[in-house]
């Protein structure tokens, strides 16, 4: 195998393809693992972080991308750690490395032997939100890798998930009373206001421009652009704009719309990938907050993932009371540190964990 580094934005632009071959085929395919979703974020949040992206090839064919940024912090000034996390690693309810079938334990160790010979300032690798399923989680079992410590962290529940029947009616049954006459009473009321027409297609581009406009007035509108900008929204709608633009490109995204005569109610960000379909934001007109927007909404969205052969149905990171009603099972994701030191990945275990009061 050969190993080579990514460090230019053009080349990571230009990968696209190829990176999203393996992506789709790779041990643990996620949606997050995507070219779309990572260069997206790379565009708008990126400046000022060291691109390292790490790539295996077996003549000539990509194997493994370890998609890497160099950052640091600083615990109150005492003890500062500089290490290497995923791109996208706020942005994203889950990652991990895009490892080829078969050849996981050797893109691994050619990946920290390369980190080892070239970059001898990056004390650690600190992969905060890998996937249950990613293999880079079994290194833990290893007391030392090649003069590489490893650690896991703190494991927490990022995204709600409904594992959903293959019949819509079975769904509707299994939720529980309280949901069902939300449900039911949302649409009766909506019924009030004209009858309800729910879309959930592919479109053209001049569609998905006219939707995604309809989508963030009303999202603004429910929380107020000052708080929104307060929390980032300057940079997280452009880059939420351009990464559904390119899934939906791709074939995965979803604009799922709810109105009612004129009104325009509520819509959904998804993407179908896999067998799943990803909620990515929602938004519902205040005016009609009386209908119980999220539950149909939602009741809808799953309904058609049911149609379209989907299996699970996943909320996305954050909190929400109409996730917790829907889902039956939360994405745990848990911290991988990889250190040189073993006392520094300690210290950092330690930092963590005791940040989130575990």
């Amino acid at each position: 195998m050969e190993i080579s580094e990514v460090t230019d934005p053009e080349e990571f632009e230009g990968m696209r393809d190829e990176w999203n071959a393996l992506a789709d085929n790779c041990a643990n395919p996620l949606l997050y693992s995507r070219h779309e979703w990572l260069w997206s974020w790379w565009k708008h949040y990126g400046e000022g972080q060291p691109l390292h992206i790490i790539c295996a090839r077996r003549k000539g064919k990509l194997k493994a991308i370890f998609p890497f940024t160099m950052t640091d912090m600083s615990v109150k000034g005492l003890i500062r750690f500089r290490f290497m996390q995923f791109i996208a690693q706020g942005e994203s309810a889950y990652q991990d490395a895009i490892l080829a079938k078969g050849w996981e334990k050797k893109s691994v160790r050619m990946m920290l032997g390369l980190l080892g010979d070239n970059h001898r300032s990056c004390e650690m690798l600190y992969l905060k939100k890998l996937h249950p399923c990613s293999f880079m989680l079994s290194l833990h079992q290893a007391e030392q890798l090649d003069g590489w410590y490893s650690r896991l962290g703190v494991s927490t529940a990022v995204s709600p998930f409904a594992a959903i029947a293959a019949d819509p009616d079975d769904f509707r049954d299994s939720l529980d009373k309280k949901l069902r006459s939300n449900i039911r009473r949302g649409e009766k009321r909506l019924a009030e206001i004209g009858t309800p027409e729910y879309t959930c297609d592919e479109f053209s581009r001049e569609f998905l421009v006219s939707s995604l406009a309809d989508f963030f007035h009303y999202h603004e509108e429910r929380w107020g652009l000052y708080q929104l900008e307060e929390r980032g929204y300057r940079r997280y709608k452009p880059f939420v704009t351009e990464v559904f633009a390119a899934l939906a490109a791709s074939g995965l995204g979803r604009n799922v719309t709810l109105k009612a005569g004129d009104q325009w109610l509520a819509g959904q960000l998804c993407a179908d990938y896999g067998h799943t379909r990803h909620s990515l934001m929602f938004a519902r007109n205040p005016a009609f907050a009386a209908c119980d927007l999220g539950v149909v909404m939602h009741f809808k969205a799953i309904q058609d993932a049911i149609h379209r052969g989907l299996k699970v149905f996943d909320f996305g990171a954050g909190e929400g009371s109409y996730k917790s009603h829907f889902a039956g099972h939360a994405t745990r994701a848990t911290a991988l540190i990889i250190s040189r030191s073993s006392i520094k990945g300690r210290l950092l275990t330690w930092f963590e964990k005791r940040e989130r009061h575990v």
